[in-house]
């Protein structure tokens, strides 16, 4: 198992089935080999991104390649920065208008309120009703 990238080419491990597995030191604690002869990376770094080529070799001394393409992104704390800050400017948005609905409401109850004492009838109506009723019965007797 060999890591290629750009112009540095280090080989990782080998294998052989019942024989030994040979792992370099470089990579010692990060690759766990398997009984198939599979290995796995762990604790990736951003340097570990790049082409690797896994060669199989038979016993009688063909052997195939098989290479992949392994892309590694970091998690920035920029990143996470970023999020928490327009979580807590959608929070303040939220109670921003949570306020301006509660203030509204206030406003409103405190108009209809006005308008209600405004149309209840009062001293000065009450004289204007009298009057009123005593020209229509004017009115009635004069049509009568």
């Amino acid at each position: 198992w060999t890591f290629m990238s750009g112009a540095v080419s280090r080989t990782i491990g080998t294998w052989q089935p019942g024989v030994y597995t040979n792992i370099t030191v470089d990579y010692s604690s990060r690759v766990q080999p398997y009984n198939n002869g599979s290995m796995g990376l762990s604790d990736l770094r951003l340097q570990d991104g790049g082409y690797y080529v896994v060669t199989v070799t038979e016993t009688t001394g063909n052997s195939k390649d098989a290479g992949h393409v392994l892309k590694v992104n970091e998690v920035l704390y920029e990143d996470l920065q970023y999020l928490s800050v327009s979580a807590l400017a959608l929070a303040c948005l939220a109670g921003l208008l949570m306020l301006s609905m509660w203030l509204l409401d206030k406003a409103y109850r405190k108009i209809v309120a006005w308008r209600r004492r405004k149309q209840m009838p009062g001293k000065a109506n009450m004289k204007n009703k009298s009057v009123s009723e005593k020209t229509l019965k004017v009115f009635h007797d004069l049509t009568a």
